[in-house]
């Protein structure tokens, strides 16, 4: 199954790690880690921002909240 994760991003539920709220991402060890993670060295502050994904290869943000994307994968199996 997949999970839409809005505009064009899609991923395999089997890639999924987890869903956190955007909000986790602000605080400083989340967020220097993140950023270790993030190839290109920066993070979106911005308020489009509701929720990120960390899959096996990739952190994804997303305009869809945390519950929601839960929801998504819960309805789907």
């Amino acid at each position: 199954m997949f999970l839409h994760l809005g505009g064009s991003r899609i991923v395999m539920n089997d890639d999924l790690i987890g869903i956190f709220r955007v909000e986790l991402a602000q605080e400083r060890n989340n967020h220097n880690l993140l950023i270790n993670i993030n190839k290109d060295g920066c993070l979106s502050s911005s308020n489009r921002y509701k929720s990120f994904v960390v899959t096996k290869s990739s952190i994804l943000f997303s305009p869809i909240s945390s519950s929601t994307l839960t929801k998504r994968i819960s309805s789907s199996v």
